[in-house]
């Protein structure tokens, strides 16, 4: 059994930093392990908006040079990563950094 701080009262009003709600928790852990927020990439169904990726994002896109694929039809990033729409955080999937190991 972990134990926690005591909860700031945002999630669960924990006290005892025993008894936090499985969302503090998660909270917590993903704090320890380098998780800034959540990924900020629109997603789209059916060419309409359905919310943002949401997936841990642990950084910003870094930055990259662009060339143009003439057979694509685009630009393209010369680092290989996803080359879409990216307003804020990135998940490793939309080219953001990979996450890092759990600190104790």
């Amino acid at each position: 059994m972990n134990i926690y701080p005591a909860c700031k009262g945002k999630n669960c009003g924990c006290t005892d930093g025993v008894s936090h709600s499985s969302e503090c928790q998660q909270e917590h852990d993903d704090a320890c392990a380098g998780v800034l927020g959540r990924c900020s990439v629109p997603v789209w169904v059916g060419g309409c908006p359905a919310g943002t990726c949401g997936e841990k994002a642990y950084g910003t896109r870094p930055p990259s040079r662009m060339w143009m694929n003439y057979a694509a039809g685009r630009m393209m990033r010369e680092d290989g990563r996803y080359d879409g729409y990216v307003p804020g955080l990135a998940c490793p999937n939309h080219g953001g950094p990979q996450g890092g190991e759990v600190k104790p």
